[in-house]
């Protein structure tokens, strides 16, 4: 018994040998991982998210405009783009539904800055469904989240 006691004492005094022979972390560089880890915290948190930027696009879309496609590249400068059509009977209709959602859109992600305007948005009119019904407005644009 006392033998192996003995080589269970040593294996535990070499363990704590080991344990205190480690050197400790400096503080300098604990702290600069803590630092580096906030860091990457808060790019994650300015990141936008893809349903709040989704509810944020749907609530500003007057009557009249029907979303085909939305999307939200993220892997660099956020930039969201949009694919919808627009539902009016002639051009000054159109201009008028495309100035409401250019602005509300502008307002709900305070693109004071870096405004959309009509310039912004690729516009094809689609008559392929026959000369008697109205034209269908197809418009796409894209824009930085900041």
């Amino acid at each position: 018994e006392s033998g192996g006691l003995y080589l269970w004492s040593e294996s535990v005094d070499r363990q704590m040998i080991e344990l205190t022979s480690t050197a400790a972390e400096p503080p300098e560089l604990a702290l600069q991982d803590i630092s580096q880890a906030l860091d990457e915290i808060t790019r994650e948190l300015e990141r936008p998210s893809g349903s709040g930027t989704l509810m944020r696009t749907l609530l500003a879309m007057p009557d009249g405009v029907s979303v085909g496609k939305i999307s939200l590249d993220v892997s660099g400068t956020p930039i969201l783009k949009v694919e919808a059509v627009v539902d009016a009977d002639n051009p000054d209709a159109f201009k008028a539904v495309l100035a409401v959602f250019l602005n509300r859109l502008n307002q709900r992600f305070n693109l004071e800055s870096n405004a959309l305007r009509e310039k912004d948005v690729t516009i094809q009119l689609d008559r392929s469904q026959g000369d008697g019904r109205k034209p269908v407005y197809q418009i796409h644009f894209e824009f930085e989240l900041s």
